[in-house]
C-alpha cells in the first residue's frame, strides 16, 4: 500500500509566492542577458527547497533548459583544482587524481553541454546552494567554466543562493567586499542581478501556500485537505480560510516574546504546522469541523517557531 505523501519522510514541495518570485527574478535576469543572479535569504526560509522545486518543475521557464544544482561545501582549500573537484563531485563525474585544471574544466563543460543537448536547448541554469562559501577566487574559476560552455555555443546562467545568516561565512567575507574587490568581468557576469528570498510574508503569502493543500496537491483523486478532513471539506471548510489566524497567532507570539525584526514565517515551520494540522489534528479528531485560533497558535509554538525566531534575533544582534 502506497503511503500518503504527507506521511513520507520527504513531504511534497509546494509552490509558494516566494518561489514564484524567485522564478520571475531569474527569468528577468536571463532576459536581460545577465549570466547570474545573487539571491540572499535566511536559513530555514526554504531556499534549498525552492531550488529543488524549480529544478524539478521546469515549466516555469518559457523555453526548455538544462537545470541542475550543486551545494558548495565549507572548504579550507580554495585552489582552482579543489574548486573543480568540488563541482565534479557534485555532478557525479569520475575524477583522475592527477588531472589538470584544463581537463577538469573541459569535463565539467562537456557535462553541462550534454545536459543541454538532452533538453534540446542551448541554455543551462545552475543553482549554487550555500553560495556564501564561495571565495573571490572561486568566482574567477567559475568564469573559466562559463567560457568553455560559451565557446561550445551554449549559455550558462548561475543562481547563487546565499545564506545571509551564516555567521562564519559572513565574518570571513561580506558580499559588499566581493563587489568591491572582484574584477569587472566577474561583476559583469554574475553580480548584475539580485533578489531577496524570504519566508511567508502576511496573509496573502500564507493563504496562497495553504491553498496548495486545499486545491493543488492530490493523492488518490483527493486534495490533501479533503483526504485528511473529508467531512469538513465537504461542508466547505478550507485550510486557507485560516490565513489571517496564522498572522494573528504569529503577531501575538512575537509581541508576547518581545521579538524584533521580520515576522516572516519560515517554510520549515510552515511545513511542520501544516503536517500537524492535517495529519495529527484533522485526521485524528472525530467529527472534525475546523480549527480554532488558539489551536493554531499552540501548533505554531509546538513546531519550534519561538526557538528559531529567538536564535534569529540573537544572530541579528551579533
Amino acid at each position: 500500500m502506497i503511503a500518503h505523501p504527507m506521511l513520507r519522510d520527504a513531504r511534497p514541495l509546494i509552490a509558494t509566492r516566494c518561489i514564484e518570485g524567485l522564478a520571475e527574478a531569474i527569468k528577468i535576469a536571463i532576459e536581460d542577458g545577465h549570466q547570474g543572479i545573487q539571491v540572499q535569504g535566511r536559513s530555514r526560509d526554504g531556499k534549498t527547497k525552492a531550488a529543488i522545486y524549480l529544478q524539478t518543475h521546469p515549466s516555469w521557464l518559457d523555453d526548455s533548459a538544462y537545470i541542475f544544482r550543486i551545494t558548495m561545501p565549507r572548504r579550507s582549500n580554495h585552489s582552482d583544482t579543489a574548486f573543480y573537484k568540488t563541482i565534479q563531485s557534485e555532478l557525479g563525474l569520475s575524477q583522475h587524481s592527477h588531472s589538470g585544471s584544463v581537463n577538469r574544466i573541459r569535463q565539467i563543460s562537456d557535462r553541462i553541454i550534454a545536459g543541454c543537448l538532452g533538453q534540446e536547448s542551448t541554455q543551462a541554469v545552475l543553482f549554487v546552494d550555500e553560495a556564501q562559501q564561495l571565495s573571490d577566487d572561486d568566482f574567477e574559476y567559475l568564469t573559466n567554466i562559463d567560457n568553455a560552455v560559451t565557446d561550445g555555443g551554449f549559455r550558462l546562467f548561475c543562481v547563487f543562493i546565499h545564506q545571509s545568516d551564516d555567521t562564519k561565512a559572513e565574518k570571513r567575507k561580506k558580499r559588499s567586499s566581493l563587489v568591491n574587490n572582484l574584477p569587472p568581468h566577474v561583476i559583469g557576469r554574475f553580480f548584475m542581478a539580485s533578489h531577496t528570498f524570504s519566508g511567508l510574508r502576511g496573509a496573502a503569502d500564507i493563504s496562497h501556500a495553504l491553498d496548495q493543500y486545499d486545491s493543488r496537491l492530490r493523492f488518490e483523486g483527493k486534495t490533501f485537505t479533503e483526504f485528511f478532513a473529508g467531512q469538513a471539506f465537504a461542508s466547505g471548510w478550507r485550510l486557507a480560510s485560516h490565513a489571517n489566524d496564522f498572522v494573528s497567532a504569529i503577531s501575538a507570539i512575537r509581541k508576547r516574546s518581545n521579538l524584533k525584526g521580520s515576522g516572516d514565517l519560515a517554510m520549515k515551520i510552515f511545513d511542520v504546522v501544516c503536517y500537524r494540522l492535517l495529519v495529527r489534528v484533522a485526521a485524528e479528531t472525530p467529527n472534525f469541523a475546523g480549527l480554532s485560533k488558539e489551536l493554531i497558535e499552540k501548533v505554531i509554538l509546538d513546531s519550534g517557531y519561538l526557538l528559531l525566531e529567538v536564535a534569529r534575533q540573537r544572530q541579528a544582534a551579533a
